[in-house]
């Protein structure tokens, strides 16, 4: 499937008529933030080796590039990168020398330098230019955000200004800019994201390089995380602003990349950092669905008028203590999933030798998760020597088919723009894969909802309030003035627990008997009730 947006491997195609592969080089540099020339510590999301973790410092320049140009076949062609830290911190001599040392092989084709605006000089813009006779020279700006008060609390240690000035410069050289930002930095709201973004078309960037922001080892934003005064964005908040960012970036701005990542071992939060393929298979959907394409919201006209020295008004989000928010089960309440989940335990079940199942025993065995689904499903339970096999299975068969024949209730969408209306905070919390649960929700319904909570490990499952409670929070809202939507039994004893009201729908997986029995009170038939039933409860 191609991507709806300008990649560089069709850059790469349409120029040379073959991939490129990169080979990263740690140079032996540092950076003007950490050796206190104008800061120390670095950036407060940087590791220790300064987005080189994979590199081996202890071999030299030309001893890495021979590493991967050994192995590499006659024909291919390499972009030797200059990756960790600030490769342009240093005089001219010794960048040359550096430099030098990695190009002596005809099948690199581009010297590709990452670096910080601050640290371009006339100097340093002269020598790229003289390498640019014989190679393409990408440089690579980290400006992160547009918003000085958000550098600050990142400790970039430069202002907006200075990348102004060092892409004029670049752009006088005539060289390639490419500049990298990151979505959900420290106190940044959608708007932020997408004002970093009318900046880089203001600066006619040719790339740019897109990234959730994550929360490494040993970093200063550890130690926030640790105290609770940063809270990373969920998935569906990533792929959301990133879908609408593409929306509105230059069609001529090549995407280098949309997803960030690091070694496991380094990685505290968010645990979904690592899902690149899903990431971007989500993004691809969307935009496919809804017929977007880079660019399609693009305003050329408007890019002279965009401040590149201030941020936007809305800098910021007032959270009312008086928000009243409404979350919803998943299966059977707002997305009909019963034929996919069907399919694949039945799927995995024949697999192993195991009768399949009805539609209607899968209607009766779902409710508590899919690890409670194949139990139940399974004549012996738990006991069941095949049960990890036939779980795990399960499990694998449904990430791949979760979206075949699902789709929403009649009346969701209506009901969901209604309440968002009315002013309503709108979350889900499910007992599915929380992988599936921001992909389900991101693909159906977009951005009618704002947080979207699956299982994940350490997280009790619904009837626990955990999920529930923790998607109160992520909406800004209190239990006092939030009412949750499902429609089994699991859902009300959920709502009991938390200490919130609950309204059962009556078009899912239980009957109203079954919900009575566990406490249900307030029913509907129809999508287009629960605002009505919302507002009565809340006493509007």
């Amino acid at each position: 499937m191609k991507h709806p947006y300008y990649t560089m491997n069709q850059y790469m195609q349409a120029r040379y008529g073959k991939k490129m592969r990169k080979i990263c080089i740690d140079g032996g540099f540092t950076c003007p933030n950490r050796d206190g020339t104008c800061g120390f510590g670095g950036c407060t999301f940087c590791g220790a080796r300064g987005a080189g973790e994979q590199l081996d410092p202890t071999k030299s320049i030309r001893e890495q590039a021979e590493t991967v140009l050994g192995k590499a076949a006659p024909d291919s062609a390499w972009i030797v990168y200059f990756q960790n830290f600030t490769n342009t911190y240093a005089p001219v001599s010794v960048l040359k020398a550096r430099y030098d040392a990695a190009l002596f092989d005809d099948r690199v084709k581009v010297l590709d330098i990452g670096t910080r605006p601050d640290c371009i000089t006339e100097e340093v813009a002269a020598l790229l230019a003289e390498y640019a006779k014989r190679y393409e020279v990408w440089v690579e700006l980290g400006l992160q955000t547009a918003n000085d008060e958000t550098a600050k609390r990142i400790n970039r240690g430069y202002p907006l200004a200075r990348y102004t000035e060092a892409v004029a410069m670049l752009k006088r050289y005539g060289l390639t800019v490419i500049t990298h930002i990151i979505i959900g930095l420290p106190g940044e709201t959608r708007e932020d994201v997408l004002h970093t973004i009318r900046v880089l078309n203001a600066h006619h960037t040719d790339g740019v390089k897109i990234h959730s922001l994550f929360v490494m080892r040993g970093t200063e934003l550890a130690e926030e995380y640790a105290h609770g005064s940063f809270t990373p964005i969920t998935m569906q908040e990533y792929i959301g602003t990133a879908v609408e960012a593409l929306k509105i970036l230059s069609p001529d701005t090549v995407v280098h990349r949309m997803t960030g990542n690091c070694l496991r071992a380094e990685l505290i939060a968010p645990d979904w950092i690592p899902q690149r393929d899903l990431i971007l298979c989500t993004i691809d959907r969307i935009m496919a669905a809804n017929g977007w394409v880079q660019g399609c919201q693009y305003d050329a006209s408007a890019q002279e008028n965009v401040s590149c020295e201030t941020s936007p008004a809305d800098n910021g989000k007032e959270i009312d203590s008086m928000k009243k928010a409404i979350l919803f089960d998943l299966d059977g309440t707002l997305l009909d999933t019963l034929a996919d989940l069907r399919d694949s335990l039945n799927a995995a079940l024949e697999r192993f030798g195991l009768l399949p199942r009805s539609t209607e025993d899968v209607r009766r065995f779902v409710g508590n998760g899919i690890a409670k689904l194949v139990e139940r499903a399974i004549p012996s339970g738990l006991e069941d020597p095949l049960y990890p096999a036939v779980l795990a299975e399960t499990k694998r068969l449904y990430a791949l088919h979760c979206e075949d024949q699902t789709k929403p209730y009649d009346g969701i969408l209506a009901m969901l723009d209604t309440l968002h209306e009315e002013g309503y905070a709108v979350g889900v919390v499910s007992n599915k894969p929380d992988p599936q649960v921001k992909m389900l929700c991101t693909e159906h319904f977009g951005g009618r909802v704002t947080v979207a909570i699956g299982s994940q490990e350490g997280q009790a499952l619904k009837p626990a309030p955990d999920a529930l409670l923790r998607a109160i929070a992520e909406l800004g809202a209190d239990p006092a003035h939030t009412i949750y939507v499902g429609d089994s039994d699991v859902d009300v004893e959920t709502a009991a627990n938390t200490g919130v009201p609950c309204i059962s729908v009556l078009w899912g997986f239980r009957d109203q008997p079954e919900i009575a029995r566990a406490g249900g009170s307030v029913f509907v038939t129809a999508a287009a009730e629960i605002p009505a039933q919302a507002a009565r409860i809340f006493g509007d």
